[in-house]
């Protein structure tokens, strides 16, 4: 199993790595209230896309309540 990380990239490096392989991305939220906002969705929603387009993603979602 080969590991790769991507950050800082050119976006046409990144959209041929993506494009050509499957990879598995992850994100977390850690909400400190009673109800989820939008810094909550938006990291949920990118992992969803990943999945439309063939990847394998896992959300992370923990407490602290």
């Amino acid at each position: 199993m080969r590991r790769q990380l991507s950050f800082g990239a050119r976006p046409e490096i990144l959209r041929s790595l993506l494009e050509t392989t499957q990879s598995t991305v992850y994100s977390g939220i850690d909400p400190t209230g009673v109800s989820l906002h939008v810094g909550h969705i938006l990291p949920m929603m990118s992992l969803f896309h990943f999945q439309l387009r063939g990847h394998k993603s896992i959300a992370l979602v923990s407490s602290t309540f």
